[in-house]
């Protein structure tokens, strides 16, 4: 299957050498953001039933400490009719999303977006990042909607906020892992963690998926569920080297986006085992975008020592 190609692809902005999902490294979010993730030599010793366990705790955690971090059985019920019933209808409202959220969020200067991270599976990386943390993104864009400047912090309160890369000249530097650098040329971020062209690769090879699509209203605001069902292929699978009781069959995604301006509120990711029961190893939510003609100091002063 196609989809795991857009989905495997080799940490570049902190260059740790895991492989993880949503290209993120070609969004603009950093391999440790999205976390779709495909853990390359990685040995988890967690059984299925630890791992789900393990999950249901950490949720329960984080609404114990009033976090927005919720289950996918814990949504609304105030749910809107959609008329949107084929793929091909989704995708059209989809292109429409993309095509607002770049609108807004690739204008000529400067864009910052900021969200929190939670890994419930951990990742196997020379410098693991902590289970949970906010990161902040400053992009700048020039006039044909690329990114030319990028500079990433972590924020935990294991670390307080540290810069995690720097993207000049060209060339991305990893200050997390010992200054490594790495050639990239100027881009254009896919903010809807490449759901367009996945789905449409899908569909244009006739590969199977489960794709449904509702509107609710959350927190006072029209909001659109979409949801993906994908098999991994055999090939597929060997990229996943997770040691579970049961092997995985495929992945689940739960994607959150404002019905008004196209813009992702929440990303979920589970894995789908043969029994078809789920495991959740990531959540991406809380997030916040903002765009401007120029940056913060800290961000400047980094671009213009190329993170030094």
């Amino acid at each position: 299957m196609k989809k795991l190609a857009f989905l495997v692809l080799l940490i570049v902005t902190v260059l740790s050498g895991t492989l993880v999902g949503k290209a993120i490294a070609s969004t603009g979010f950093d391999a440790y953001s999205m976390t779709t993730h495909k853990i390359e030599n990685g040995n988890l010793t967690n059984k299925v039933t630890d791992l789900i366990s393990f999950t249901s705790q950490n949720i329960e955690n984080e609404k114990n400490n009033d976090s927005k971090l919720v289950s996918i059985n814990n949504v609304s019920d105030n749910v809107i009719d959609s008329s949107l019933s084929t793929d091909e209808e989704i995708l059209q409202e989809l292109s429409r999303y993309k095509d607002l959220e770049n609108t807004y969020l690739m204008q000529p200067g400067w864009t910052s977006i900021t969200f929190d991270q939670y890994d419930l599976l951990p990742l196997n990386s020379p410098k693991p990042l902590p289970s949970q943390y906010r990161k902040e993104f400053w992009s700048h864009f020039d006039g044909n909607q690329k990114v030319t400047e990028q500079v990433d912090y972590l924020i935990s309160s294991e670390t307080g906020k540290v810069p995690l890369g720097v993207f000049v000249n060209g060339e991305l530097t990893s200050l997390w892992n010992d200054g490594q650098k790495v050639k990239k040329d100027p881009y254009t971020p896919a903010y809807d963690l490449y759901l367009v062209s996945s789905i449409q690769t899908l569909v244009e090879s006739n590969s199977p998926l489960e794709l449904s699509f509702k509107q609710e209203i959350l927190a006072n605001q029209s909001v659109s569920l979409i949801e993906l069902r994908t098999q991994f292929s055999t090939t597929d699978k060997q990229w996943i080297n997770i040691q579970l009781d049961k092997p995985v069959w495929g992945q689940y995604e739960k994607f959150t986006f404002n019905s008004q301006t196209g813009l992702l509120l929440k990303y979920e990711h589970y894995y789908v085992l043969d029994d078809m029961s789920l495991v959740l190893s990531s959540v991406t939510d809380n997030f916040e975008y903002s765009v401007a003609s120029e940056a913060p100091s800290d961000v400047t002063n980094l671009i213009a020592t190329g993170g030094k």
